[in-house]
C-alpha cells in the first residue's frame, strides 16, 4: 500500500534562514553607500571637511565641521547648517555614544533645514545598524522618501523591508522589497531575494520560483538560488522538472547540501513510483544527514519494499522509533509483509499485531488485524488464545467485511484446536446468519463441551450441551450416537435411571453405533440401569448381550458383567446358572475375585452343595486374606459346619478364627452368637455364658445383644441360678424389671419341679415365695410347694400352701387345693374348717366324683 503524505519543511527552512543570517552581515556595509547632502560652493574649510568625510576620515572631518560651526564670522553662516548635519553624521559613523542625540538635536534644532529629511533617514539607518528595527521603522516612516535620491530610495525600501522582515511582518516587508527588487544597485538583488523568500514561505511558489530563477544570474546568489528552485519544484510536485534540474547540482556540492539535494531527487523519484531510481539518492541522504527522521527511514524502506529488496526494507522500517503515529502504523504493516515474503512468520505476526493496534488508517488496521489473526492460527501460537481473540475482534469490528466468513471459519478451527468449546459455542450463537457448515461445527462443539462438563461432574450442564448437539443430529451420525450415549451416562449418574435407559436404547438403535466402542458399554450400562431398578430379568438380558460383544474378553468390564449376571440368577434363586457365571468371572479374576468366590459359595450353598461351598470359601480365605469378605467367609464356613454338616468342632474353629483374627468384621457378633449357641447346646454353660456376656458388652444395642440376653437368662435358668442372673442384670448389664425378676425365679423353680428335682425345687419355690409372696406366679408356686410338702408328708406346711391356693380366686389349681386342704383339716380333726372347705368345694366341683367327695365331707 502506498502512503500519501506531505513532507515537513522545518529542516529546509532552517537551512534557508542560515542564508538570511548571512545577508544580515552585509547590513554594516550598506551605510557606506549614502549620498552627501547638497551644498553651496564651499569655501576652503568646508571643502576640506567634505573631502575628509568622503574619504571616511570622520574624526578630522568632524573637527573641520566644528570649526565652521564655531566660527562667528558672517561668511560661514551659510555653511553652519550643513556643518551641524555632518557633525552628527560623523558621530554616527564613529559610533559615538551621543550620535543619536546629535542627530535628534539637529532634527529638532533645524526643522526648516533641507538636511532634516536626510537626518531622519540617517537616524533610521542608525537604528537599523543597531538592529533596533522598531525605531528604525518609525524614522523611515518619518522620512519623505520622494525627497531622497534614487540610490537612497533603493536603500530606503530595502532597509524598511528588512526591518519589517526582522519583526516577522512579512506582508509589509514584501511590499517594501517589491519597490526595490528591480533596482540595479546593490539593494535590488537583495530585495529580490528577500521578496522571493517571503513568497516561498508564504507558499506562493510560482512567484518565488520566478524570483530565484532571476537570482541565479547574480553572483552573490548563484550558490543558494538552485536550492530554492529545487525545493519549489518539489513543493509544487513538479517531480519531472526536479529530476531534470537537480542532479547536476550534485557536481558542485558536498556534505549536507549534497544530502539535501539527494533527498529531494530521491523523493521525486519516490513520488513518481520509480523506486529503484530513488534508492541511491535516498541512501546518500541517509548516510550524510545528521537529522534523519522516521519518515526518511520509512521512505527508503518503502522504496526497498517496492523494489523487492525485503531484507533492506526491514532494516529501514525497524529504525523507526516513534510508534505512536500513522507513519509507524504503515511501517509496521509493510514490515509485516516483508517478513511474510521472507518466510519469517513469527516476526510477521508481531509486526501485523503492532499495525493493528493503531486506528490512524482503518484499512491498514483491518488488513493487519486479519493477517495477525491468520498467522496466530497458522503458527499455533495460542497459549493465551491470541488467534481466537484476534478473529473475534475482527468479526466484531468488521461484521460486513468480505472476509468475515473466512474469519468465522478460522475462528471455529481455532476454537477446536484450543478446545475452547464454550467460547466457540457462544460465538456461533451470536452469529446472525449461520450456514450448514457452521451448524455442523456447532453440533460437534456442543458435544465436546458436554464431554467437558461430564468430566467436571457437571452432569446437568452436560445434558444441556448434549441436547444442543442433538438438535443438529442430521449432520454427523457418529456425534449424534455419542451424544445419546453420554447424555444417558449423565442421567445415570444423576439417578435419572428411567431417562438413562431411554437414551441408552436410542444410542444402541442409532445408525453406526454398532461400530463404536461405546456400543458394548451401552449394553453394560443398560444392564446396570435395570439392575439398580431391581428388574433383574431385564438386567440379566442386557448383561448377557454385553457378554456376547467382542473386544471385552478378559477385561474388568466383562469380569464385572459376569458377576452381575451371576447376581441376577442368584437373586432369582437360580443357583445353578448363578454358580456357572460366578465361575466364569473367577476364571478372569481381574477385579472383585474375592466377591466372586464369596457369591459362588453362596450359590453352591443354594444348591446344597456344601462341600463346594466350603471349598470356594476356603479359597477366598486363603487367597485373599485382606478381603472385605474374609470375615463373612469364615462365618459362612462355620455356619455351614454348624447347621448343614454338623461338624461343630470345625464350626467352632472358624467362628473362633473370625472372632480372634478379624475383630472388625461385621460378622463378629453373629459368629459369637453362633459359638455361644454351640456351647449352650453342648451344655457348656459357663463358656456359653461368657460369650453371650461379651456380645452384650461389645454390641450393646444390636439384635445379637438382645438374643444374647435371652440366652443368658436361659443359661442361668438351666443352671438353677436365677438370683445370679438377677444380680447380673441389676448390675447394669441388662435393664430388668421386677416382673421379669418374678418370672425368671419362677421359671427356674418350675423347671426343677418338672425335672423332678424335688428337694431343689422345694427350696427354689420357697425362695421365690419369700421374694415375691404376691408375685405373678405366687398361686401356682404355692400349689407346687404344697404338692412337694405333701409328697414329703409334710402336711402342715402343705396345708398352708393349699389354703392359699384354695382361698384365692378360682384358677386351675383351686379345686385340687380345696380337696387337699379339706382332707388335711379333716385328718387333723379340725372339723369346722374342714366342713367349710368341703362346703366350698361342692360348687367348684366339675365332675360327679368330686361333688360326691364334697357331699360326704360335709356329712362327716
Amino acid at each position: 500500500m502506498r502512503i500519501k503524505y506531505k513532507l515537513k519543511e522545518k529542516n529546509m527552512l532552517f537551512k534557508l534562514r542560515l542564508y538570511v543570517a548571512l545577508m544580515l552581515m552585509f547590513s554594516g556595509l550598506l551605510v557606506s553607500a549614502q549620498q552627501t547632502g547638497k551644498y553651496v560652493e564651499p569655501d576652503f574649510t568646508f571643502l576640506t571637511a567634505m573631502e575628509l568625510y568622503e574619504k571616511g576620515m570622520y574624526v578630522p572631518a568632524q573637527k573641520k565641521f566644528s570649526e565652521i560651526l564655531m566660527h562667528k564670522g558672517v561668511e560661514h553662516s551659510s555653511y553652519k547648517d550643513d556643518a551641524a548635519y555632518y557633525i552628527a553624521l560623523c558621530a554616527m559613523h564613529l559610533f559615538n555614544y551621543d550620535a543619536e542625540y546629535q542627530l535628534q538635536s539637529f532634527i529638532e534644532g533645524h526643522p526648516e533645514s533641507y538636511n532634516t529629511n536626510n537626518a531622519s533617514f540617517q537616524m533610521a539607518n542608525y537604528h537599523f545598524r543597531n538592529r533596533k528595527y522598531k525605531k528604525a521603522i518609525e524614522w523611515y516612516d518619518n522620512t519623505e522618501r520622494m525627497s531622497l535620491t534614487a540610490e537612497e530610495q533603493s536603500e530606503y525600501f530595502f532597509k524598511l523591508g528588512f526591518s519589517h522582515f526582522a519583526r516577522n511582518d512579512f506582508d509589509r516587508a514584501a511590499k517594501s522589497f517589491f519597490e526595490s527588487k528591480e533596482d540595479t544597485n546593490i539593494y535590488g538583488p537583495m530585495s529580490l531575494y528577500f521578496y522571493s523568500h517571503i513568497k516561498y514561505i508564504s507558499e506562493q511558489y510560482q512567484t518565488a520560483l520566478l524570483g530565484f530563477i532571476e537570482l541565479q544570474k547574480q553572483p552573490a546568489f548563484v550558490s543558494i538560488a538552485p536550492f530554492y528552485i529545487s525545493q519549489i519544484y518539489y513543493l509544487q510536485e513538479k517531480y519531472d522538472e526536479l529530476i531534470e534540474y537537480a542532479p547536476s547540482l550534485l557536481d558542485s556540492v558536498t556534505g549536507v547540501r549534497a544530502a539535501e539535494i539527494s533527498k529531494l531527487i530521491g523523493t521525486a523519484y519516490y513520488r513518481t513510483q520509480k523506486y529503484a531510481e530513488a534508492i541511491p539518492y535516498l541512501n546518500i541522504y541517509i548516510k550524510n544527514s545528521s537529522s534523519k527522521t522516521d519518515f526518511d527511514y520509512y521512505e527508503i524502506g518503502f522504496a526497498y519494499y517496492n523494489d523487492g529488496q525485503y531484507q533492506n526494507a526491514t532494516k529501514a522500517f525497524t529504525k523507526i522509533v516513534n510508534m505512536k503515529d500513522t507513519l509507524s502504523q504503515h511501517a509496521a504493516y509493510h514490515l509485516g509483509d516483508c517478513y511474510l515474503k521472507m518466510g519469517d512468520l513469527v516476526q510477521a505476526r508481531n509486526s501485523f499485531e503492532t499495525a493493528s493496534l493503531y486506528k490512524f488508517n482503518p484499512a491498514i488496521r483491518e488488513d493487519a488485524l486479519f493477517n495477525f489473526a491468520q498467522l496466530c492460527f497458522e503458527l499455533s501460537l495460542s497459549p493465551f488464545n491470541e488467534a481466537i481473540n484476534a478473529f473475534s475482534q475482527y468479526i466484531k469490528e468488521y461484521p460486513k467485511s468480505l472476509r468475515v466468513d473466512k474469519a468465522y471459519d478460522y475462528l471455529l478451527d481455532a476454537f477446536l484446536n484450543t478446545k475452547n468449546y464454550l467460547g466457540a459455542i457462544q460465538t456461533i450463537e451470536k452469529m446472525p446468519d449461520r450456514t450448514p457448515k457452521i451448524d455442523a461445527a456447532y453440533q460437534r462443539l456442543s458435544y465436546f463441551r458436554g464431554l467437558e462438563n461430564f468430566t467436571e461432574l457437571k452432569y446437568d450442564e452436560a445434558i444441556v450441551m448434549f441436547d444442543k448437539s442433538l438438535e443438529y443430529r442430521i449432520y454427523d451420525k457418529t456425534i449424534t450416537s455419542l451424544a445419546y450415549y453420554w447424555k444417558a451416562e449423565a442421567n445415570l449418574r444423576l439417578g435419572n435411571v428411567t431417562d438413562a435407559i431411554v437414551q441408552f436404547k436410542e444410542f444402541v438403535n442409532s445408525t453406526g453405533s454398532v461400530s463404536l466402542e461405546e456400543y458394548g458399554k451401552a449394553q453394560y450400562n443398560l444392564g446396570y440401569a435395570y439392575f439398580n431398578k431391581k428388574q433383574y430379568v431385564l438386567a440379566n438380558t442386557w448383561f448377557r448381550k454385553f457378554e456376547m460383544q467382542s473386544g471385552f474378553e478378559n477385561t474388568a468390564l466383562m469380569n464385572d458383567a459376569l458377576n452381575r449376571i451371576g447376581d441376577c440368577y442368584y437373586i432369582e434363586k437360580e443357583f445353578g446358572p448363578a454358580a456357572d457365571y460366578y465361575k466364569k468371572a473367577a476364571d478372569i479374576s481381574v477385579i472383585g475375585a474375592d466377591y466372586t468366590l464369596y457369591q459362588m459359595a453362596l450359590a453352591f450353598g443354594g444348591q446344597k452343595d456344601y462341600k463346594k461351598k466350603i471349598w470356594s470359601l476356603r479359597r477366598l480365605v486363603n487367597d485373599y486374606p485382606e478381603s472385605e469378605y474374609v470375615g463373612n467367609a469364615h462365618f459362612e464356613i462355620g455356619r455351614t459346619y454348624q447347621t448343614s454338616i454338623t461338624n461343630v468342632d470345625s464350626a467352632k474353629f472358624y467362628f473362633n478364627r473370625l472372632i480372634n483374627n478379624y475383630p472388625n468384621s461385621s460378622m463378629k457378633k453373629a459368629a459369637m452368637s453362633s459359638l455361644g449357641s454351640i456351647y449352650f447346646n453342648q451344655r457348656d454353660y459357663n463358656k456359653a455364658l461368657n460369650i453371650y456376656k461379651n456380645v452384650i458388652a461389645e454390641f450393646p444395642n444390636s439384635e445379637e445383644a438382645s438374643n444374647a440376653n435371652v440366652m443368658i437368662r436361659e443359661i442361668y435358668i438351666e443352671m438353677d441360678n436365677p438370683d445370679e442372673y438377677i444380680e447380673y442384670a441389676s448390675s447394669g448389664a441388662v435393664d430388668i424389671s421386677k416382673d421379669e425378676q418374678d418370672e425368671i425365679m419362677w421359671l427356674a423353680a418350675k423347671k426343677l419341679y418338672i425335672d423332678q428335682k424335688y428337694n431343689d425345687a422345694l427350696s427354689s419355690l420357697t425362695n421365690y415365695l419369700k421374694k415375691f409372696p404376691t408375685g405373678k406366679f405366687s398361686i401356682e408356686a404355692n400349689y407346687f410347694k404344697a404338692e412337694l410338702h405333701f409328697y414329703f408328708e409334710e402336711k402342715d406346711p402343705a396345708l398352708i400352701c393349699y389354703r392359699v391356693v384354695a382361698d384365692a380366686p378360682r384358677g386351675a389349681y383351686t379345686e385340687e387345693s380345696t380337696i387337699k386342704a379339706a382332707s388335711i383339716l379333716f385328718d387333723n380333726e379340725e372339723w369346722e374348717m374342714a366342713f367349710d372347705y368341703y362346703q366350698k368345694l361342692y360348687p367348684l366341683a366339675e365332675n360327679k366324683s368330686t361333688k360326691l367327695i364334697a357331699a360326704i365331707g360335709r356329712l362327716r
